[in-house]
């Protein structure tokens, strides 16, 4: 609670408001000050408290006022300090009620704007309620502020996104061989686009180099006489067996030593003169040796054909395409030709051993029967030939391998969907931008913010399902609660269907009157032409009522009031006895429940009438009167103040018919009607009961003249007094200048009589 009020400077009317120090508050303390003499101040000064708001104080600075606005409370043992335009701490479990809360909370003027629905539903939600409310805004403004940002840089990211959406482009996740993967896909687009080009280039083809099959040169060379001895006496045999009986041997034999001695064939005549012995067998040795010497002419003819011209021509050609077609596969690093071979190296093994082979079957075809071991030059030959031809052998692996792969890229061509690859190469031109540092970083970030508004959009939902549920169960008792007090204050009027609405996402509550049965909406949908509205069924008095209503029902509702300081500005205001007395109760049971309640008015019978209802050491009574221009705080006796009221204002009319004026006309105009009401009230208090003013009153008295007695007979002097003196009520900027006393002295003169007699 406000323990003590220490400095309050520079503000409004309270320029130097405790010329005598600290005043001093209790759990229940009650101001009393006339209108425009600093209530409302007071009242904004505890609510910019609350709020910690320097702006509404400074806002309020005395006009040529030789104070800058400083603030001094003490509360809980601690300072709370308002100096250099800002609070040292605000104090938030302040609570006010005052015309502001009505005109931000309720209506303005006869109009209920959204901005009102809005902030009663906020000040209704209370304390948790509008925690959530708030976790719930504050994640709404970082959202919208994610939004912005996502904008902006979505609007960079898209600048390299093409032909994908942001949302597509950020998700882009490059391989780390782009570049090789790039210029993989774009090779394969210009292969398909040149396909046809790619079946006519040429393709290599394997060198077959013949087998000279040395073992059977080696056979040959090595054929001797015995050879062809042997050969001839197994076909000698042979032609025994085939041609002879059992004694054909034995008869050859015979013939043999006949041979001896003719010079012809016993049975044919053929001469067999100067023939050896062997020649017994000339028909058959002849035979084995010319075919001897065709074996040798045909290894020699072989050989010639295998190693000769023709077999170089071809492996010439082989060759010469093999290095055309590397030559024109060159630009497909994809390939891997084998290493081409030397060809005047193949040349010269191959010509080395042709010519060996051909010089020994040469030199054995003259001399057919002798025995011919390969030469050395032979040997050397043939090794370096088994050598090519290994390393041939390799080379054509390379080769086949190469073939294989040229005849897998010419049938995958020729399925490629061209389309496809045109979007690979898009994909992945846009995974390469994707991966450059400034537009990596533009991405994460944008994921970054995308993950944050996700996460905060979840939470908003179970927040904003918490408030929903909250709300829900507060406002059917905040409901029940308004109208008990409405009920109390005998408004003739409820509420009905306090609901939540939402409104481009901003939440305002949503009610209606029940007046006399009929449902009066205060959502600007009332059927003003037949004068159903707020703004025609609602009198001064309701609308107070109304916001007073509202206020209390959401203290009852409030479980934790304990810790708040309520303050109340004119309460009163506008409202009959009944529902005066009804709001005393209020705020009497009001007390019982809150840390402190502050009452301000300018009715000091209903503050006194309040008081009486508690202990006297349990409240405080203070006064804000006029000091010079401005005004002070200071303790006062309320009971003396009340009791002395109108004595006071009897005496300060008669002082100034008798001794003048002293400066203080338009304060002598405005205590004629203040005397009036108070002298009639006296007079006949059945008969003008629930007369709020003296034009109230008028209206009574002139409804039964009669029974006011000699009152009623001058109505027309009451008429004149009420005109002269209402306009000196008005506010500050409203009110006429001072009358003079020639103006001034006749009213005196005539309210004192009609108060007389």
């Amino acid at each position: 609670m406000i323990h003590s009020i220490v400095t309050l400077r520079g503000i409004g009317l309270l320029h130097d408001a405790l010329p005598s120090g600290a005043v001093e508050l209790k759990g229940i303390t009650v101001i009393y000050a006339e209108n425009e003499r600093g209530k409302s101040t007071f009242a904004a000064i505890c609510r910019a408290l609350a709020d910690g708001n320097g702006e509404l104080i400074s806002a309020r600075r005395t006009f040529s006022g030789t104070h800058d606005p400083q603030v001094h409370f003490r509360i809980s043992d601690q300072s709370y300090k308002f100096e250099n335009g800002a609070w040292n701490q605000d104090y938030p479990k302040i609570i006010v009620f005052d015309s502001h809360f009505v005109e931000t909370n309720v209506c303005l003027g006869s109009r209920v704007e959204a901005s009102h629905r809005e902030n009663l539903l906020e000040f209704a939600l209370g304390e948790h309620g509008v925690r959530l409310k708030k976790d719930i805004d504050e994640k709404t403004r970082r959202i919208d502020e994610i939004n912005r940002e996502m904008r902006d840089k979505a609007r960079l990211i898209s600048q390299h996104s093409d032909p994908y959406s942001v949302e597509e482009f950020v998700e882009l996740q490059p391989e780390p061989d782009i570049d090789a993967r790039l210029d993989e896909v774009q090779r394969r687009l210009a292969d398909a686009r040149s396909l046809e080009s790619l079946q006519r280039r040429p393709v290599p083809e394997p060198l077959i180099l013949p087998d000279l099959a040395l073992d059977n040169l080696e056979r040959v060379l090595s054929f001797s006489l015995e050879n062809v001895m042997g050969e001839a006496e197994r076909k000698v045999k042979e032609h025994i067996q085939r041609r002879l009986d059992a004694q054909g041997e034995e008869w050859l034999r015979q013939g043999a030593v006949y041979l001896e001695t003719a010079d012809e064939c016993p049975f044919c005549g053929q001469s067999i003169h100067g023939v050896e012995l062997v020649e017994a067998y000339k028909t058959y040795f002849d035979a084995s040796y010319n075919e001897l010497k065709r074996t040798i002419k045909d290894e020699l003819d072989r050989v010639k054909e295998t190693l000769g011209e023709a077999c170089w021509g071809e492996i010439s050609r082989v060759l010469t395409q093999n290095h055309a077609a590397q030559g024109s596969w060159s630009d497909r690093s994809d390939l891997h030709f084998p290493a081409e071979l030397n060809k005047e190296e193949i040349k010269s093994v191959l010509d080395n051993l042709r010519d060996a082979a051909i010089e020994a079957l040469t030199h054995k075809l003259s001399a057919p029967l002798s025995k011919i071991d390969l030469s050395d030059r032979l040997h050397r030959a043939a090794e370096r030939y088994a050598l090519i031809r290994a390393r041939v052998e390799e080379y054509n692996q390379g080769v086949r391998k190469v073939k294989a792969e040229i005849d897998s890229l010419r049938r995958s061509l020729a399925t490629v969907n061209l389309g496809e690859l045109q979007e690979q190469i898009k994909r992945l031109e846009a995974e390469k931008r994707r991966s450059q540092p400034n537009i990596a970083k533009l991405c994460s970030e944008y994921q970054e913010l995308r993950e944050e508004k996700s996460r905060l959009e979840e939470e908003k939902r179970t927040k904003r399902r918490e408030l929903e549920q909250y709300t829900e169960n507060l406002l059917r008792r905040y409901r029940e609660s308004i109208n008990e007090f409405l009920d109390q204050f005998g408004a003739g009027f409820s509420i009905e269907e306090l609901d939540v609405t939402h409104v481009r996402g901003t939440p305002r509550t949503e009610y209606q009157l029940i007046i006399l049965g009929e449902r009066i909406s205060v959502s600007g949908q009332s059927e003003e032409s037949m004068g159903r509205s707020f703004k025609t069924t609602m009198s001064e008095g309701g609308k107070r009522t109304l916001a007073l209503a509202f206020f209390l029902a959401r203290l009852k509702v409030d479980q934790n009031l304990r810790d708040y300081v309520v303050v109340v500005d004119d309460p009163v205001s506008s409202l009959d006895s009944g529902r005066r007395r009804a709001t005393r109760n209020a705020l009497a049971e009001l007390a019982q429940h809150c840390s402190q309640l502050i009452v301000l008015s300018h009715d000091a019978l209903f503050l006194r009438d309040l008081v009486r209802r508690f202990r006297d050491d349990e409240w405080e009574a203070l006064q804000i009167r006029r000091y010079g221009d401005y005004s002070i705080i200071e303790k006062c006796d309320i009971h003396r103040l009340c009791r002395d009221e109108y004595y006071t204002i009897y005496e300060t009319l008669i002082r100034y018919v008798e001794e003048g004026p002293t400066g203080n006309e338009s304060e002598i105009a405005r205590y004629i009607r203040d005397y009036l009401e108070h002298n009639l009230r006296n007079r006949f208090p059945i008969e003008l009961e629930g007369a709020k003013n003296l034009g109230d009153m008028i209206r009574h008295i002139r409804q039964d003249p009669a029974a006011y007695g000699q009152v009623g007979q001058r109505l027309s002097d009451l008429d004149r007094l009420n005109d002269f003196s209402s306009p000196y009520h008005h506010l500050a900027a409203d009110r006429p200048p001072p009358p003079t006393d020639a103006e001034l002295k006749p009213m005196v003169q005539l309210a004192l009589d009609i108060g007389r007699g």
